[in-house]
């Protein structure tokens, strides 16, 4: 007492006052207890999910008393403990907006990952609705530890719908929370891989704040409404042709099961139908700004088999849309027991009369044939989707579900994408012709027929160009030519920077093609000549059948003059764009041809080709060219530098923040930090691709969930020994948002984060901003860019930042025009093959493409420079790039996708550039069966292994350093082979890509200073069998003590690092 008067004292002396050092804390209100020593009088616990062994009160150890309760649950179930009260009920009505619940609470190990559920009574109405948030975002820390840490949560952060539990119908359904009758509080937890999980809490308090929020606001649940539907007639009836399996019909008047939606405010209800005789149908909201379903399922043990019409079968429906063209997937959904639910799915549109859901109800008809056998399936224990192959005997669920963003409505709005369903069969037949079986049992002797030879009455055709606004393209016909058989179709140049078509319209050109002509229903396949100059000239036919919807076959040919067979049945409907007047239906007819068209591919790509002699043929194949088994060339050093120091920025990759397989991982032989630091990147993309452009930086460090925040992200970045760039969020953030970030990174957490880029693609259509910021060519874009700019430069003036691009085109120049003076850099991506059209060949040439955009890159940064008198001159950052540009198959997976990176990567230092991002760590297995990432994820039987895009990767980084000398190959006529030859200090590497699938290439050195015994690495097929770990690593098994004045062979489709150090 006498020392607490003397500090008093000497304050006072001080001339301070002690109420303005130390104000007393207000004692907090409680308004009500759940726990504190005890539970309230007849206050019980009860405990649900596997073998959890629920709550005890403990006698010891309590935050600052004797007791708190103790709960053990069981991660491998979803489980729960609730703290009830009994014979009464807390009335939060009134504390809604200035309360909040509050606990302490502890870990075994920390890091555990726990939900807070709140719960009515379910006496009044026989629901018992629980409504739940995630509780890190309100811990101290944001994160349980082995320490009490306080949670604090505002009632007014729940939501004021949850769901109960219908025990007959085993299954949760939505519902609104009764405020003033709650009557439990519950820790839950999904289930993990984990082993065990115990925590525990202490002090559950309703406690009363100082400070109202404010008020609520009032959610629309769009499933509360009774609005009656005009339902299909006859519904049952389908098309008239086809009749269910056993037990096939899965909803007709009345739900047989129940039903449960996910993603955002999505819901559903069975609403009354004014039809006679169709008592109900489904009415469906399903939530366009999330990734958004609702799923109907038959019920628990309830199965449809359809293992024996799997090739046969079809699924059948009524839909019908609110506003008319939704965009819908449809899945079908097994059950394979512990949680296993692996779904298929198709887009509706394919299936559908006008390819779109109208505002009248349509009969799809879906065959069975064409839900792909490997669907997705969440596994709960490696918190992940995982290809799992479905089990058709054991159907029990129907899901319809959008992407996020890709159907009407401004992003960030109420969207509910409303459609209504009917009459869902499955069926034994289908009313469908599958073209495997008539291609499979093709059989016609109908003699070539000549389509166009550009002779005669064909030479006065009108073959028509088209190209986009970023495109060129110039053609002559007939062209008298010397490498094709007299007259030729002649493309003079083009360049291919979004699409390029060369057009034969037979409906304007009758005259030479009357009805016999455009018949093409006697023939197995199209067939022509072309010449070409290029190492590989990719060629997309286009052909608009009897309705005038296109479908497209991807081809190719190599240096020379080629003649080409593409068989009908690679055709596949055009994904990208159907004519407004087509008649859309899925069926290739070609009855009554309506035009042919050839595409030249290659994103980036220029060149010329002739084409010659187009026939339908019945022939199956041309008789391939002999080649030798092994190519003899010289490979000669000219001593010239085509590049006097590679930028180590040209290394860069892309690090998604939902690539929870980023951090460590203990079940990981090797951590993904290890992998990247081997590689030496330099510079590392963050948070990736369109999510950028959505997702808020604090909002996700705050919530501390599953996804990787920025916090995290730095300090993995650390343990790689790399920089990284930032994508602001330019869709839905704003530009004091990012400044706040360069604020976070730079000034507090002092990470030094020198390349932030404004958005990411909102110039392109699959953009959910772009019609808000893109549809106008850029303008709006760089206007807005620029006070984002501005923004964050002024929290840190040594920060460098660029601007969306394009490879060619007008929106460049209308985006530098606003923030030429002020950005640093402009950005593009490049993915030179279209989904779908993915080419070995086409993919390996591709790099070399490389050489015309920069051309053309440089000019326009040169242009805008020279515009704005810049001390340094425009940045060209390639912040995405790969082979792919959507849903990539088996090729990105495979060996020739390790050569395309190591290539384009060489080609990247040809081209003297900074700095560029490949596309990326981690992804996913697509139901293509290919895969973006170099590792593997998590969820593969190979976790983090790497591809041999990885292996293809380090070789290119380890060769690819200092210096770039130029090299000339003699003897390879088909220019198969790539070499590329670096000095960097007594290290002289050369990298040698063999891209030739049919001959080995023995090599003659003739390279100054490049003597005595080598290293030698190669990477070949045998790196598609992944392994853990470095044990595929190319380094490991190199072969040293190689005389290099020896020939050196290399193999077929392989890659070779020749070190003399």
């Amino acid at each position: 007492m006498i020392k607490q008067t003397l500090k008093v004292a000497s304050v006072i002396l001080l001339g301070v006052s002690v109420a303005a050092m130390a104000q007393p804390k207000k004692p907090k209100t409680v308004v009500y207890k759940f726990f504190d020593e005890q539970y309230r009088p007849g206050g019980f616990d009860y405990a649900y999910g596997g073998s959890s062994k629920g709550v005890t009160i403990t006698k010891d150890g309590g935050y600052k008393s004797k007791a708190a309760l103790n709960i053990k649950l069981d991660p491998k179930e979803y489980s729960g403990a609730s703290i009830c009260l009994y014979n009464e009920f807390f009335d939060l009505n009134k504390y809604m907006l200035d309360s909040k619940v509050e606990f302490m609470i502890k870990g075994k190990k920390g890091g555990e990952a726990v939900k807070i559920g709140l719960l009515d009574e379910e006496v009044s109405d026989g629901k018992k609705t629980q409504v739940v948030l995630p509780m890190n975002k309100y811990i101290e820390g944001g994160a349980v530890t082995t320490d009490w840490k306080k949670v604090s949560i505002p009632l007014v952060d729940f939501p004021d719908r949850g769901l109960y539990w219908d025990n007959t119908r085993k299954s949760e359904f939505p519902a609104r929370i009764d405020w003033d009758k709650i009557a439990e509080i519950r820790f839950s937890i999904d289930k993990s891989g984990a082993s065990d999980f115990e925590i525990w809490v202490d002090n559950i308090e309703i406690v009363k704040g100082n400070k109202k929020a404010a008020p609520k606001k009032q959610i629309v649940y769009w499933d509360e409404n009774n609005d009656v539907i005009d339902g299909p007639k006859n519904p049952e009836k389908l098309d008239g042709k086809v009749k269910p399996v056993a037990n096939g019909t899965f909803y007709s008047d009345g739900l047989k099961g129940f039903s449960y939606s996910y993603g955002g405010l999505s819901a559903q209800r069975e609403a009354q139908s004014k039809t006679a005789g169709n008592k109900n149908v489904l009415a469906l909201y399903i939530d366009n700004n999330d990734w958004s379903g609702v799923t109907y399922s038959l019920g628990e043990g309830k199965y449809i088999d359809l293992s024996k019409v799997r090739n046969k079968g079809g699924l059948y429906f009524w839909i019908k849309g609110k506003l008319g063209g939704e965009k819908v997937y449809v899945g079908i959904l097994d059950n394979q027991g512990n949680d296993i639910k692996s779904q298929t799915k198709v887009s509706l549109n394919d299936w559908i009369a006008g390819a779109k859901v109208g505002t009248d109800w349509k009969l799809v008809k879906i065959p069975l044939k064409k839900f792909v056998d490997k669907g997705k399936a969440w596994d709960a224990n490696k918190q992940a989707e995982v290809a799992k192959d479905v089990q058709w005997n054991k159907i029990q669920e129907i899901r319809f579900s959008v992407g996020k963003g890709e159907n009407q409505g401004e992003p960030g709005k109420p969207a509910p994408v409303t459609i209504f369903v009917d009459q869902i069969t499955f069926t034994e037949t289908i009313d469908w012709v599958d073209p495997d079986i008539k291609w499979d049992n093709w059989k016609s002797k109908a003699p070539d027929l000549v389509i166009s030879d550009f002779e005669g009455k064909f030479a006065k055709d009108k073959w028509e160009p088209s190209f986009g606004p970023k495109s060129k393209a110039e053609i002559e016909m007939p062209y008298k030519s010397s490498k094709l058989d007299g007259n030729s179709l002649f493309i003079k140049h083009f360049e291919m920077s979004d699409w390029v078509d060369f057009v034969l319209d037979f409906t304007k050109n009758t005259a030479a093609h009357d009805a016999k002509l455009r018949d093409w229903t006697n023939h197995w396949g199209i067939m022509f000549d072309v010449y070409s100059e290029r190492a590989w000239q990719s060629i997309t036919v286009q052909i608009g059948d009897a309705g005038n919807e296109l479908f497209v076959s991807n081809t190719g040919v190599p240096r020379g003059r080629t003649t080409v067979i593409v068989p009908f049945r690679t055709f596949s409907k055009f994904p990208y764009y159907q004519p407004p007047n087509a008649k859309e239906n899925g069926v290739f007819d070609l009855k009554n041809v309506v035009s042919l068209d050839f595409k030249p591919g290659g994103e980036g790509s220029n060149g010329s080709f002739e084409i010659d002699n187009i026939k339908l043929t019945n022939q199956r194949e041309v008789k391939a060219a002999a080649r030798p088994a092994v190519v003899k060339v010289d490979v000669k050093g000219t001593g010239d530098v085509i590049n006097p120091n590679i930028s180590g920025g040209l290394f860069g990759i892309n690090a998604a923040l939902w690539d929870g397989d980023m951090l460590d991982n203990p079940k990981f032989k090797v951590q993904t930090r290890d992998f990247v630091k081997r590689i030496n990147h330099g510079i590392i993309r963050y948070p990736g691709g369109l999510r950028a452009d959505d997702d808020h930086w604090k909002e996700i460090l705050d919530n501390h969930d599953w996804m990787v925040d920025t916090d995290e992200f730095l300090e993995w970045l650390k343990k790689t020994g790399s920089n990284a760039m930032f994508t602001v969020n330019f869709g839905s953030g704003t530009e004091q948002e990012a400044a706040a970030w360069v604020k976070h990174t730079n000034i507090d957490k002092k990470a030094g984060i020198k390349y932030w880029e404004i958005g990411n693609e909102v110039y392109g259509n699959w953009h959910p901003y772009y019609e808000k910021y893109g549809k106008d060519g850029g303008t709006i874009y760089g206007k807005r860019a620029r006070k984002f700019i501005e923004a964050m430069k002024k929290v840190d003036p040594t920060i460098k930042v660029a601007v969306l691009g394009v490879l060619d085109g007008q929106w460049n120049d209308n985006v530098l025009k606003e923030t030429g003076d002020i950005a640093d850099g402009i950005i593009v991506h490049h993915y030179p093959q279209h989904f779908g059209e993915e080419n070995d060949f086409a993919m390996l040439s591709a790099p070399q493409d490389l050489v015309p955009i920069y051309s053309r890159l440089h000019k326009l940064v040169d242009k805008w420079t020279k515009h704005f008198n810049k001390d340094k001159k425009f940045e060209l950052w390639l912040t995405e790039w790969n082979s792919v540009d959507f849903n990539p198959g088996p090729q990105t997976i495979a060996l020739e996708n390790g050569l395309f990176v190591a290539d384009y990567l060489a080609m990247l230092a040809t081209e003297n550039v900074d700095n560029a991002q490949y596309w990326d760590i981690h992804n996913d297995i697509t139901p293509e069966g290919g895969d973006y990432g170099y590792l593997t994820r998590s969820a593969e039987d190979c976790m983090n292994c790497p591809r041999p895009s990885y292996w293809a990767f380090q070789m290119a980084s380890d060769a690819l350093r200092g210096k770039l000398l130029k090299t000339v190959i003699t003897g390879d006529k088909e220019s198969l082979i790539t070499t590329y030859y670096t000095e960097n200090g007594k290290k002289k590497s050369l990298l040698v890509i063999n891209k030739s699938p049919y001959s080995d290439y023995e090599l003659k050195l003739d390279i100054p200073g490049f003597k005595g015994k080598a290293t030698v690495q190669t990477l070949d097929k045998s790196s598609e069998k992944l392994k853990e770990g470095w044990a595929n690593d190319p380094s490991k098994k190199a072969k040293k003590g190689v005389d290099v004045s020896k020939p050196i062979k290399v193999g077929k489709r392989t890659i070779t690092l020749i070190t003399i150090e």
